[in-house]
């Protein structure tokens, strides 16, 4: 139950990281609304709908295969210190 509660959790925050970003970004942008009064709207949408396929790309891409491997051995250390 707490492994599912803190998977929930990290996802909620980095949902509303993201869709903030992008939300900050346009109303920089756009001056907080006193620029661009006109298109203002439409673009937070557009912003809004670019945090969701970041939100989506990054939740496929943390549910995937984790990690990679060592695939070679530096230099001057012994086979056994490498991590398997």
């Amino acid at each position: 139950m707490a492994v599912m509660l803190e998977f929930l959790g990290m996802t909620w925050m980095a949902i509303l990281f993201l869709m903030s970003v992008a939300l900050f970004a346009v109303d920089a942008v756009t001056g907080f609304g006193y620029f661009l009064t006109r298109f203002v709207p439409d673009l937070r949408g557009l912003a809004l709908v670019a945090g969701v396929v970041l939100s989506v790309v990054a939740l496929i891409q943390g549910c995937g295969a984790g990690g990679s491997e060592l695939r070679c051995l530096p230099r001057g250390l012994p086979e056994s210190s490498t991590a398997r």
